[in-house]
């Protein structure tokens, strides 16, 4: 045992616990790590190299350690272990059972639900780091009286500030733009338990005091267990009472060094030698024993001395992942030996509270430090690491220079230097270190390596929280749900919508019948509420429009309502709907019910990266409306009723126009739309009036028999007019002009995006796939939804047949019986033709026609 009789700040020698490491016992006290029981139990061998195979000792004592990887077996009870934790920041407890690792886990049933949650918090001032500068900070936040004051910190007890809310065992994994922070935080890992809680904050200022972490020197034989960071073997001394070693050398670049000495050797550590770089003295290797390897003797250039333990530190850097994490930039100081940050990140949002130490504090020469010459042998530098966790060495980085590579980044991805789950903690300044002595430059020319989130490695369960099951895909409905909801749903995007609604005796398919004849004789109404809304404000909302749209909206009057189809730059449809203009800066656009957030996304893209200098916001307001649908014939009568103080003639209000108006009581926006292509109203209220406008048309429909109908029905209609469905009758390869939409491509504008796509040939071919019509040569034939295209009578079993198209959309309650829409190549000019429509190796003869089935003039658009 190398536990000291007395001492270690943060066991609690009165609770002795057991652990087992690859089905061996071993003592620990509550408050260990996992890899302080380890040490303490003369445990040498921690880990494995993982292509050598090499046995490796602990390095480190916290996040920085490369070699100390373990699987949890279990967290408190079968199929809640964890694959690839560290041992230095895994607690132990009574009953932890963990195999070590050599660089990769496994991953292991999961049937625990309750150990994982999510936690949003909001707060003026989020401070990530309990330790001297984040204290002050958050001190100083409250003082100033900032507000809310938060400080995360990954030591097991927090610090203490009044009016903050400190929380312990706290790792922030990642910091995003605007202020935005991940992080872990464990909840009852002193008991076993594992379980954890995502953390999602969002603060108005963030201060960053991440700290610094101590960096090694390379040399041949760096990698044998015994070879530790001087810091962390006396830390082990200070908080565990763990002796690393009993005879030691201390190798340092910097006092800090001289400080950790001093510390071990009070501690009853033999230290035999303290070599410092500044006086020309370097480690050239070591010897290790033949059971575990562990370092037994030390050549340096002053001679070999016999050890167990060899203590190094090359120097103290600051902690900046987080920093450039979150957008901001580093650079090198020699004062402090290491990168520290330097151009913040956009916005303001984040600070730095580190303390950069100087060359008067730490002694600081470190670009002499990083490892004991050039001229090293082949064999010499294959057995010098630089990434203990990757097994990346300085033969490796020769062989990159080699070969032509100067960027660190590319050097990164050729040794693969850290890319581990350690995220290149005790090799990444190393690394950017011997490149830059390779190739003769400056270390600050040469610069560091990039960090991706998550910090430390992440649960993916963690990840996921409460996002699981049932609540993996959120379920959204409308405020008129409870009117519908006793209908047949479809699941649309992540809405449910009633998909028709049958009466006790009737079928769905009767019911779709019935739906449709009501809308096309009498009058229907629908929840349409699903449908996006994006409000856009601003003086160029015109101006972004036009350039999103393929058609003209600049031109829009106040009032009026546009159709418009939006493309991505390969000009294919990505979306279409309409676009009203509510005054002369505010503008509703309408998006298809699935592409709602992926056309906010696009608008802020484009307004983000390429027309930063657009006045416009956008909106989601989606969610902030009611919208009944109320079609059909009797349509203008329902709503004449509805507003009786509105003029709904169709002289007095024309297709494609909307106003402000009293509706039932409510106030509400009417507009002269259709996607059935019917005489039809949409009335939107506020949101929390959804359910009483849904009972006010019903009631105000009741003398005219009005239908709801769902969404089958609404798709039939919709397909009689050849309205396309953008994702059902489009796969991605369709432009406007092969939906029969070429009218739409304004050839006014001199730019909108996809028009140079239009442009090319490929995009006018004539045999491109178009949308035609399709129907049952025999009248009455379903046609399958999905169906290829063929030549008629092509033999099916004669692979491969030549595929001509297929099926986008197909009905049986059309007009004059079953109808369908297909993408058909160069269909427009194949219309009277006769295809097979196959569907599970069986063949239905169809005829092409065009693609609108019913009133192709449009006149029942208009009413009576």
């Amino acid at each position: 045992m190398s536990r000291l009789p007395t001492g270690g700040s943060r066991i609690d020698r009165t609770r002795p616990l057991t652990v087992t490491v690859d089905g061996v016992e071993l003592t620990a006290y509550a408050g260990d790590t996992l890899a302080s029981a380890m040490l303490a139990n003369d445990l040498d061998v921690v880990g494995a190299g993982i292509y050598t195979g090499r046995p490796r000792g602990l390095v480190g004592i916290g996040r920085e350690e490369p070699n100390a990887w373990v699987q949890v077996l279990d967290h408190g009870g079968p199929g809640t272990g964890e694959p690839m934790v560290q041992a230095t920041t895994q607690p132990a407890y009574d009953g932890l059972t963990v195999e070590r690792l050599a660089g990769r886990g496994r991953l292991l049933p999961h049937t625990d639900e309750t150990r994982y949650d999510v936690l949003h918090l909001h707060c003026e001032v989020a401070v990530v780091g309990g330790g001297e500068a984040g204290v002050a900070a958050a001190r100083a936040a409250v003082a100033a009286g900032e507000g809310r004051v938060i400080v995360l910190d990954d030591a097991p007890t927090a610090p203490v500030v009044d009016g903050a809310r400190c929380l312990p065992d706290t790792t922030v994994v990642g910091a995003h733009a605007h202020g935005r922070l991940v992080a872990v935080q464990r909840l009852d890992s002193a008991d076993g338990g594992g379980a954890r809680r995502l953390l999602q904050v969002q603060a108005r200022r963030v201060v960053l005091a991440t700290g610094s972490e101590e960096r090694p020197m390379a040399f041949p034989g760096n990698d044998r267990p015994g070879v530790m960071l001087a810091g962390a073997a006396a830390a082990y001394v200070e908080r565990y009472g763990v002796l690393p070693g009993r005879r030691a050398v201390v190798w340092t670049a910097h006092d800090g060094g001289h400080a950790a000495a001093a510390a071990l050797a009070e501690a009853g550590v033999d230290v035999v030698a303290v070599l410092d770089v500044r006086d020309g003295d370097v480690v050239t290797g070591t010897d290790g024993g033949s059971d575990t390897g562990r370092v037994t003797a030390v050549h340096t250039t002053s001679g070999t001395v016999e050890v167990d333990l060899l203590a190094v530190s090359g120097a103290v850097t600051p902690e900046t992942r987080l920093w450039t994490h979150a957008g901001g930039t580093t650079r090198w100081s020699d004062d402090v030996a290491g990168f520290v940050p330097d151009a913040p990140p956009q916005g303001g949002r984040f600070s730095w509270a580190g303390t950069e130490r100087t060359a008067a504090d730490t002694g600081g020469r470190a670009p002499a430090a990083w490892f004991c010459a050039t001229d090293l042998t082949d064999e010499q530098a294959a057995g010098t690491y630089l990434d203990l966790h990757r097994d990346a060495t300085l033969a490796d980085v020769r062989h990159a220079v080699e070969a032509g590579l100067r960027s660190v980044e590319h050097v990164k991805r050729h040794t693969t230097i850290g890319t581990g789950a350690d995220q290149g903690r005790c090799s990444g300044v190393l690394a950017a270190g011997v490149l830059a002595q390779l190739l003769g430059e400056p270390l600050g020319r040469v610069g560091a390596t990039g960090a991706r989130p998550p910090l430390v490695p992440v649960p993916f369960g963690l990840l996921a929280a409460r996002n699981r099951g049932v609540l993996s895909d959120p379920v959204r409905v409308t405020p008129i749900h409870d009117r519908v909801a006793h209908a047949p749903m479809e699941d649309v995007g992540q809405w449910k919508r009633p998909y028709a609604f049958p009466s006790v005796d009737e079928s769905l398919d009767e019911a779709v019948v019935r739906e449709c004849r009501a809308v096309r004789t009498g009058v229907g109404m629908m929840d349409a509420s699903t449908l996006g809304a994006i409000h856009l404000r601003g003086a160029d909302v015109g101006v972004l429009l036009d350039m999103v749209y393929t058609n003209l909206f600049s031109t829009l009057a106040v009032g009026k309502v546009r159709y418009g189809v939006m493309c991505g730059p390969d000009g294919m449809v990505v979306d279409d709907g309409t676009t009203m203009r509510l005054s002369e800066t505010d503008w509703l656009m309408s998006t298809t019910t699935g592409n709602a957030a992926a056309v906010l996304d696009t608008l802020e893209e484009w307004l983000l990266t390429e027309w930063p200098h657009l006045d416009v916001v956008c909106t989601s307001q989606t969610d902030h409306w009611s919208t009944v649908a109320i079609a059909g014939p009797l349509s203008r009568d329902v709503v004449a009723a509805l507003a009786p103080d509105e003029d709904v003639s169709a002289e007095g209000f024309g297709f494609m126009t909307h106003r402000e108006a009293v509706v039932a009581g409510m106030p509400a926006r009417l507009a002269r739309v259709s996607f059935s292509g019917e005489l039809a109203f949409e009335v939107s209220v506020p949101a929390w009036y959804g359910a009483a406008l849904w009972d006010a048309v019903a009631q105000a429909g009741a003398p005219h028999g009005i239908t709801p109908y769902g969404t089958e029905t609404m798709h039939v209609l919709r397909a009689e007019k050849a309205f396309p469905i953008v994702g059902q009758d489009t796969d991605g390869t369709v432009t406007p002009a092969d939906l029969g939409l070429g009218w739409a491509l304004s050839r006014k504008k001199t730019d909108y995006v996809g028009k140079r796509s239009h442009a090319r040939p490929d995009a006018q071919r004539p045999d491109r796939r178009h949308l035609v019509g399709l129907a049952p040569v025999d009248g009455t034939s379903l046609i399958a939804e999905g169906s290829q295209l063929v030549a008629h009578g092509a033999d099916l079993s004669a692979t491969p047949v030549p595929m001509l198209g297929h099926v986008t959309s197909a009905y049986a309650a059309g007009v004059e019986g079953p109808f369908a829409l297909a993408l058909l190549d160069g269909g427009r000019d194949r219309i009277g033709e006769v295809l097979d429509a196959v569907d599970d190796l069986v063949g239905t003869p169809v005829r092409v026609t065009a693609p609108v089935s019913y009133d192709p003039e449009g006149a029942r658009r208009d009413g009576a």
